[in-house]
Formats: C-alpha cells, structure tokens, sequence
C-alpha cells in the first residue's frame, strides 16, 4: 500500500503535499507519458530518466516520506542497478507509475 494511501486510511488524512500549479501537473503528466512511450525501445535508460523525473516530483511536492514507501524503493533500487532484467524493469516501471500516480492526484 503507498504511504499516501496508508495515511488516508489510517488518520483519514493525506500527509501534507505542497500543491503544484496546473502547468507544473501538466508538465509531469507530459513527461510520464513519454517516459512510457519509451520504455519498449531503451528499457534501462528509460528506467533511470524515471527515476529521476519521480526524484524531482518528490522534491516539488514536499514528499520526502515517498522515498520510504515500498514502491518508490523497490523501483529505485532496481533502476540504479546495471543488470536489472526486463522484468524487473518492467516492474520498477509499474511501481513509479504507482508513485506518480500517488503524487499528481
């Protein structure tokens, strides 16, 4: 369960996010689609541009509980090792997705 997900069913609450502007929410949309656009034709380097564009996410939304959530961890670990497998990439995609998708609601 992400830690966002954990606190609103817990307290009832979100943790305290700092708001993006439409344009900054756009912009990471943007670049998260692309990200998974293109993913099947260079899988590592794709996987590290991930994560760095979920890196500058949890910096602009104040979120640094994110990096100890399991998704984020498990993801980052496998993108900073040189010999992940598709399948492990594949994973660390899905589970940045889950990050994303946590941090632009």
């Amino acid at each position: 369960m992400a830690i966002g997900r954990f606190f609103a069913v817990l307290f009832g609450v979100r943790p305290h996010l700092r708001e993006l502007t439409r344009e900054a929410q756009d912009w990471y949309a943007r670049e998260w689609l692309a990200l998974q656009a293109r993913f099947a034709d260079a899988p590592a380097e794709t996987l590290g541009a991930a994560d760095e564009l979920v890196s500058r996410l949890i910096a602009d939304r104040r979120a640094g509980h994110i990096r100890q959530d399991a998704d984020y961890r498990a993801a980052h670990d496998i993108a900073r090792r040189r010999d992940a497998g598709p399948a492990e990439r594949k994973r660390a995609m899905s589970r940045f997705h889950t990050v994303v998708s946590e941090l632009l609601i």
